[in-house]
């Protein structure tokens, strides 16, 4: 078992869906840091060149189709408050360039940012569900501009839940249509 195994069970477990499904598709990369698995070292800049001072955040996952980074991936295993969504979401929204160990991709006019969050330390009655769907409503239309078409989506359950491949699924559903890529169900 790899260090980060047991300390990210959710992020290893979406890393690995993505590379099944997603890692033999024509003209497509799925970068994943170390916590879901890769070797990543996934980085968005704002502008070039490509510096710390352009650099506003690293994130879990990003997946480059035909030669750009069409979706973003953030996997909240803790805190999922909306000012931690919500800003997870407004950095990359920024981003010009992604760079990783597999190259340096354009991020493309038309993004797709996914966060999965676990939901297993959340109490029966938390709001934090219903805040979710807010953002759900708010976020696309208040990032999106003339530059960029952002699409959001959020995907929650428990690593139990994200085991299943039904669970996985939906995610990568999402992603593939998003991609308009078609992969096995099986």
């Amino acid at each position: 078992m790899k260090a980060c195994e047991w300390q990210h069970p959710l992020h290893q477990i979406v890393g690995e869906a993505l590379t099944t499904k997603l890692g033999n598709q024509p003209d497509t990369v799925v970068l994943l840091d170390r916590a879901c698995g890769g070797t990543e070292n996934v980085q968005l800049f704002c502008s070039e060149p490509l510096t710390f001072a352009s650099r506003l955040c690293k994130v879990d996952a990003a997946i480059a189709h035909c030669g750009e980074v069409k979706v973003v991936i953030e996997i909240e295993e803790s805190n999922i408050a909306p000012v931690q969504l919500g800003g997870k979401v407004f950095a990359p929204s920024l981003c010009r360039v992604c760079k990783g160990r597999s190259g340096v991709f354009p991020v493309g006019a038309d993004l797709l940012f996914v966060q999965i969050i676990d939901v297993a330390k959340l109490p029966g009655n938390s709001a934090k569900l219903d805040q979710c769907r807010k953002l759900l409503q708010i976020v696309p239309s208040g990032l999106s501009n003339a530059e960029r078409r952002l699409r959001y989506a959020i995907h929650y359950g428990t690593v139990e839940m994200f085991q299943k491949i039904a669970d996985q699924l939906e995610l990568l559903d999402d992603i593939t249509e998003h991609l308009g890529v078609v992969v096995s169900k099986s």
